[in-house]
């Protein structure tokens, strides 16, 4: 944060000058040592400053020239005993640090207290020395782009014009995103749509963005545009929003509330462990988890029942379709409506050939970067912009947590891919995976509420071998995880065998599978080959098990 106070450690003369070229804001001091050497024997624990090859302690003159050549503060120490303060007090040095000389003693406060004694015997109250500070202020206009170039607030010296270069790109890319004039013209607004059904009565707010149109010149103004709105309704990202499908799943009464599985640490990370918590966690609206309680609660089992639900109606509005043609997609396998239960705040949207075409975006965090809050500043962006879907393909910190942030945000159906946090668990050793230990990495994103799941059930072991003449090899991530699964223990996919099993904890939570292609070609070279066709054939044996138990479906879905 901005009031930390680092330093930096110098062993040599020829670094303080390349310390002065850090730009203000990356250190708030230097560190020189040594007073004295170590004693015979005993090796030191701090560096030792060189001003020559052949000189290993400092005096007065030393620290003098040393502080002459820094632009930053000079801290002295090393070895410090009281009777060194008088000398250094009496340099051009900004302050003195002691280690030693405490630890050492039976009563270090008053040990301290002789040494600060010391130092204000010379120095006084007198207060000097520290570095500039780079605070940009809020909503500053008197500092120029370029001054704020020039001082970025975290760097690597090495780096410095680069990370200039790319914080203008970043301004220039955030200006673009303020999107003002777009905000002017697309206006979030709902139609009202009256829907009643043996279950209940609803009146229907279904989203879309009225477009302003300018006026054609000698003919006059033109009505606004009307188009396909995935934004979602403003919210405080720490609330979430609210659960707009809340009633519509407990009113069809063949749900059950229950305690769902025990959280722990280990579904956010090592790092959570090391921890004892998530960096932060997910403080708004909860709600216990859901599951059908006497027969499948999916979309595919409410149309093949013939019944019509307020999500189908929903979606024929925003498609501006009949609702039989929803449920009769739905019911054929034709078309699904990802929509988990545990979901409520999404906004109904259907998948299929006979409606509108389908944006998704794919995001997540990873062992290297991002932050939660930027996970969910992602997700409205990409809402903002259209994309009807979003795939959570975090492999990073906190993957549980930033999750729930994510869903509790979205309009929009959210995917992901269970094998990916499953293989974090068991610190990326694929020999490890199991399938108890997946399948409990499921359960935990229904309860959550993930609404569509890619799985790789259709890479087989016999199929593995197949691939060994490609080009580019099996170029899936999902795929290679259980390829390499499937030859360290020469046995057949879990995710293929136990697939039934799957399919009956989807149909309790109404969530769709993405029936990965994990044996998909990179390249050209490798397209239509014997080990991707045999795969698609059993992709297809599996899609009719999944519609047996009135699953919804996707070949290789979204992401």
């Amino acid at each position: 944060g901005e009031d930390a106070v680092i330093g930096l450690s110098v062993e040599t003369e020829s670094l303080v000058k390349v310390i002065n070229e850090l730009p203000d804001g990356c250190i708030d001091y230097i560190c020189v040592t040594a007073m004295h050497n170590p004693e015979g024997g005993c090796e030191s624990t701090t560096a030792a400053y060189e001003l020559e090859a052949n000189h290993t302690t400092l005096d007065e003159a030393k620290i003098n020239t040393i502080c002459s050549a820094s632009d930053f503060p000079v801290l002295v120490g090393g070895r410090t005993a009281l009777d060194d303060i008088d000398t250094i007090a009496h340099t051009k040095a900004a302050g003195w640090f002691v280690s030693e000389a405490l630890y050492s003693s039976e009563t270090p406060e008053s040990t301290m207290r002789e040494f600060v004694e010391h130092w204000k015997a010379v120095r006084g109250e007198e207060k000097h020395g520290y570095a500039k500070r780079v605070i940009v202020a809020e909503n500053s206009e008197s500092k120029s782009s370029e001054t704020q170039e020039k001082k970025p607030t975290f760097i690597n010296a090495k780096e410095a014009k680069d990370a200039a270069k790319l914080a203008k790109q970043q301004r220039v890319d955030i200006a673009a995103r303020g999107c003002t004039q777009r905000d002017k013209a697309h206006i979030r607004k709902t139609t009202p749509v009256h829907f009643e059904y043996e279950y209940g009565s609803y009146d229907l707010e279904v989203p879309y963005t009225e477009i302003k149109l300018s006026d054609t010149p000698g003919v006059g103004p033109n009505p606004p545009f009307k188009d396909y709105n995935t934004e979602g309704p403003k919210c405080d990202p720490k609330e979430g929003l609210a659960p707009l499908r809340l009633d519509w799943i407990r009113d069809r009464g063949d749900v059950v509330e229950y305690e769902g599985r025990r959280r722990n640490l280990q579904d956010d990370g090592k790092r959570a462990i090391k921890r004892g918590k998530a960096s932060k966690e997910w403080r708004g609206r909860t709600h216990k988890p859901m599951k059908g309680a006497d027969h499948p609660i999916t979309q595919m089992w409410y149309a093949r029942h013939g019944i019509t639900t307020p999500e189908m109606q929903y979606v024929a509005t925003r498609e501006n379709c009949d609702v039989e043609l929803v449920r009769e997609e739905i019911a054929a396998g034709r078309a699904v409506i990802p929509c988990n239960i545990n979901h409520p705040e999404a906004e109904p949207m259907i998948i299929g050939s006979r409606f509108l075409t389908k944006l998704n975006a794919n995001m997540g965090n990873s062992a290297v970067t991002s932050s939660i809050d930027e996970e969910v500043e992602k997700l409205t962006w990409a809402t903002k912009w259209g994309a009807d879907t979003v795939m959570d393909l975090s492999t990073g910190n906190d993957i549980h947590t930033t999750r729930e942030w994510i869903l509790r945000n979205s309009p929009v159906p959210i995917g992901t891919v269970p094998m990916y946090q499953a293989l974090e668990k068991v610190e990326d050793d694929a020999s490890k995976l199991s399938w108890e230990l997946f399948r409990d990495t499921v359960i935990e994103q229904c309860e959550q509420g993930v609404d569509y799941m890619t799985i790789h059930a259709g890479v087989l072991l016999r199929y593995v071998p197949l691939t060994a003449n490609r080009v580019t090899g099996i170029v899936s991530r999902g795929g290679s995880i259980m390829a390499e699964w499937c030859l360290q223990h020469h046995q057949e996919s879990f995710l293929y065998t136990h697939f039934e099993e799957l399919c009956e904890i989807f149909a309790k939570y109404d969530v769709a599978f993405s029936l990965g292609d994990g044996l998909r070609p990179g390249s050209l070279a490798d397209a239509n080959d014997a080990a991707q066709l045999s795969e698609l054939m059993t992709l297809g044996e599996l899609t009719k098990i999944a519609w047996k138990h009135d699953v919804q479906v996707m070949i290789e879905g979204p992401g």
